[in-house]
């Protein structure tokens, strides 16, 4: 962090480190290892469905199987992965239907190596039976070894354990949830799905209930292009697509980053009216970019596109018309803890093995192992945080937030 004098130099960069470390509690989360805190998934989490209308039950049943297709392997964008995904959702809407508990993929396979007459007659309508035996033997993969962990290593997370709803520390819970524990892409793909869905979720039934408090929790994922690419279609994108275009009404602050402006799908967040531009080198970037410009600031659109590749580190072009008339060139801070890119084994060493403990014990009634204070701040998740940002958008709310406490 640099020593204490020269930190003074930079205005009141102490005090709002000071403020940090005193308000603000930080989780790192690693899925299917005890590296940092162990985060388990509930691949189904049926409970999401209570309070819902019937439109919003189908499309999370819907999600639902469109993840877990992509996470044994199919494209759901191809024939056998649209047809796997049907099977998924008519088996998913029996059990919701008749209260069959499903709780593992194991639950899921025994529903299929045991069907009933009655979903034997739908699924022949949507795929060959025959097909259900390598989906059921998929499934099984995900039940055994290491692949198990992601589901069975803890007690699944719920959206309040990221958030921090109700701890007893009462501090701003920064939720970090590090992806490079998690062997393939898919894997990845499946846990910003779930993690979206349940935020989303949790969005609808906590509608903002104070105009004047329109933050209530921000959501970042860092390197985003992978998760939503132009073409290509992802498990996570139309989660995250639908959270993009809603989370504003409902107070939920979302930033994402990337250093490649030109490989994200521009349609997946129109919503978002704040751009933080850095330095850009390449044609296609820059072309991307361009046409963003163009709309949100078309009389500066073309000097704007001259000053990429003169930008020094640590200098953005600011453009949020909801926010600022003009056009601003912003110059970050020192940030107020070390920047460098944590290893497996810096993460084991900062975890406190209290809360390890805690999230392993799965039906565990314990207390929670730190004490009480009175403080009531915002919260935030983070997904991925690694690289270097070149490219950064938020919806209006949250940079309105932001500005009014700088």
């Amino acid at each position: 962090m640099g020593h204490e004098a020269d930190l003074e130099r930079f205005n009141d960069l102490p005090e709002i480190r000071k403020s940090y470390h005193e308000t603000t509690e930080v989780l790192i989360w690693t899925p299917a290892s005890t590296r940092g805190i162990p985060l388990s998934l509930n691949p189904f989490n049926f409970s999401a469905l209570d309070g819902l209308n019937s439109e919003e039950q189908i499309r999370f049943l819907t999600n639902v199987a469109k993840n877990i297709t992509a996470l044994i392997g199919y494209d759901p964008g191809k024939n056998d992965g649209r047809a796997v995904e049907a099977s998924f959702i008519i088996m998913l809407e029996y059990a919701v239907e008749k209260n069959i508990p499903l709780n593992s993929f194991k639950d899921l396979i025994s529903l299929i190596d045991d069907l009933p007459e009655f979903l034997i007659k739908s699924l022949n309508k949507v795929i060959d039976l025959k097909i259900l035996d390598l989906v059921s033997q998929k499934l099984s993969l995900y039940t055994v070894g290491t692949n198990r962990l992601l589901f069975d290593l803890s007690k699944p997370v719920e959206i309040h354990d990221l958030l921090g709803i109700d701890n007893e520390t009462g501090k701003t819970r920064v939720s970090i949830i590090y992806l490079n524990t998690l062997h393939n892409p898919e894997e990845k793909e499946f846990v910003i799905a779930v993690i979206t869905e349940m935020l989303y979720q949790w969005m609808l039934k906590n509608p903002l209930t104070n105009p004047d408090k329109a933050l209530q929790c921000a959501y970042y994922i860092d390197e985003i292009a992978p998760y939503i690419p132009p073409v290509r279609k992802p498990a996570c994108k139309e989660s995250l697509t639908v959270l993009y275009k809603q989370a504003r009404k409902y107070g939920v602050g979302c930033i994402l980053s990337t250093q490649n402006p030109g490989d994200i799908d521009y349609k997946s967040i129109a919503q978002f009216s704040t751009m933080a531009l850095g330095s850009l080198y390449t044609q296609q970037d820059i072309k991307k970019v361009r046409n963003r410009l163009d709309s949100l600031a078309p009389k500066d659109a073309e000097r704007i596109a001259n000053t990429f590749s003169g930008l020094e580190t640590g200098n953005f072009i600011l453009l949020s018309p909801d926010n600022l008339k003009d056009v601003v060139t912003m110059k970050s801070r020192w940030i107020v803890t070390e920047h460098k890119v944590l290893t497996e084994t810096d993460i084991d060493r900062l975890t406190d093995d209290r809360l390890r403990q805690f999230y392993l014990k799965k039906n565990s009634q314990t207390m929670w192992p730190f004490q009480h204070q009175n403080l009531n701040h915002h919260r935030m998740i983070k997904i991925n945080l690694r690289g270097r940002m070149k490219f950064l958008l938020s919806n209006r709310d949250f940079l309105k937030r932001i500005l009014a406490k700088n």
